[in-house]
């Protein structure tokens, strides 16, 4: 049943139309623990195409009391970054911006008042609404998001005088929401737990809030109970998508299978539970959309950005769908703004022999003609790691710690607007704006690339580090 406009615990961050969400598809939040401190991480998504409101710069999670359902904290959780997925498919006039944006913030135990609950917290967010051309509930347009975290205690005992160590379950791998129509499909949630406890999968109701609606679509924060959403007949949290073969989430490990057999999008949501010596310590609730789209040409392959050394071999590579398709490579570099053909690149892989100062920041993408029209892959950028780079820049930059597991901060570079993560195949994992610092105590150990933009908008600042000891 929908709350009464005058409740207690509500708290507005920011009152302005132009954030109305009609475009929210979905988020999770997690909490993540080192040393004394503790930091919240909030990801939320969107479906961009047809424009709808942007990410707020900030938002207030409220901290509650599981025992009374008391408010006993809030949190301003600052925008990191904004990282954008432009799948799209030109031959099926199939599109969609899809947008994940990164909030967080950090605090010092003891940070407030919070009770001895042996019970536990939750963290919690919302507002409104759901991207509109939802196919399974009733008047998705309608309906806010709810974003909650189960959290165990903070403190061993009732004296506050030692930290009890927690770090919600995380993931690395980034969920592709699109999926072919009548195609069988597995996809692993591969979450794992720093503090070595057992994870149980479990297919839960999304979120529908209970303090925003259509009217009141503003970002709030308000104690349980919540509502759940409203299912279109024969939906539900089982079966929220028409599929040949039963949809499936295994409870041990994490793979969901099914073979969607409607286009269309269907949201969907699970919650991982956190289980220490038996008992369930806390849960990370995550709810999202599957796209399903026709495949019958599709580009299956994206060339990734490349790093290379000077007068190695680099090779972009795509794929698509369709065996006779024509393959065009084209290239964009610093001083033309258009891409042109290339030569005798007429293949599904583009191998560049002998790289070359020159070739620093140039754009790589391929054309694919079919008798009706083309499909063209993202454009792949060709970073080299050239002795000029490394005598102008390299030298100069600085991670500290390194190795590092929780806070890494960049020095060398005057006001960097942009630090960005990838790994060393050239995989961009994680990108934060104007700032030093970056947490990557959510990254798998090994070893990656940072680069640094700085605030003239060079981007041929690099360096090695390492993640783990």
């Amino acid at each position: 049943m929908r709350k009464s406009a005058i409740l207690l615990f509500i708290s507005i961050c920011f009152f302005n139309i132009s954030i109305k969400g009609a475009h929210i598809t979905g988020g999770k939040m997690k909490m993540i623990h080192w040393s004394n401190a503790f930091r919240i991480q909030l990801e939320l998504e969107r479906d961009c195409i047809g424009g709808g409101a942007q990410f707020e710069s900030g938002i207030n999670v409220g901290l509650f009391n599981k025992m009374n359902n008391i408010q006993i904290d809030q949190y301003y959780l600052d925008l990191d970054s904004v990282r954008s997925y432009p799948y799209q498919n030109n031959c099926n006039v199939s599109n969609r911006c899809y947008e994940r944006a990164y909030y967080s913030y950090t605090f010092y135990f003891p940070a407030g008042n919070y009770l001895f609950d042996t019970t536990g917290y939750y963290l919690y967010w919302e507002r409104c609404c759901l991207s509109n051309d939802i196919d399974n509930i009733f008047r998705a347009g309608e309906t806010p998001i709810g974003i909650q975290l189960d959290i165990p205690r903070f403190s061993i005992n009732q004296y506050q005088n030692s930290i009890y160590p927690n770090s919600s379950p995380s993931t690395n791998t980034t969920f592709n929401p699109l999926i072919c129509l009548n195609s069988d499909f597995e996809y692993q949630f591969d979450y794992t737990d720093v503090d070595g406890d057992s994870l149980v999968y479990e297919l839960t109701e999304p979120n529908a809030g209970g303090y925003t609606d259509k009217n009141n679509p503003y970002e709030l924060t308000g104690p349980k109970p919540y509502n759940d959403i409203t299912w279109l007949s024969p939906y539900n949290k089982n079966s929220p998508l028409p599929s040949s073969t039963p949809f499936t989430l295994n409870a041990q490990t994490g793979l969901l299978s099914f073979k969607p057999t409607q286009l269309g999008k269907f949201i969907f949501a699970f919650a991982i539970h956190e289980y220490r010596a038996g008992v369930k310590i806390g849960t990370v609730y995550y709810e999202s959309l599957i796209y399903v789209y026709d495949c019958t040409s599709a580009i299956l392959m994206h060339p990734k950005d490349q790093f290379a050394k000077v007068d190695s071999t680099v090779i972009f590579r795509t794929k698509h769908s369709i065996a006779n398709i024509t393959y065009q490579w084209q290239q964009k570099n610093l001083s033309n703004p258009v891409f042109t053909n290339i030569l005798n690149a007429n293949a599904d892989t583009l191998v560049l022999l002998n790289v070359a100062d020159s070739m620093n920041n140039f754009q790589y993408r391929c054309y694919m003609q079919k008798s009706t029209c083309a499909d063209i892959t993202f454009a792949a950028k060709l970073h080299v790691l050239n002795t000029g780079i490394e005598q102008s820049s390299l030298k100069r930059i600085t991670l500290h710690p390194n190795p590092s597991n929780t806070i890494v901060t960049v020095s060398g570079v005057d006001e960097p607007i942009k630090v960005s993560l990838y790994s060393l195949e050239g995989k961009l994992l994680k990108e934060i704006y104007h700032s030093s610092t970056m947490d990557v105590s959510d990254i798998l150990p090994g070893m990656y690339i940072v680069r640094v933009t700085d605030k003239n908008h060079n981007a041929n600042y690099f360096g090695k580090l390492r993640i783990g000891e």
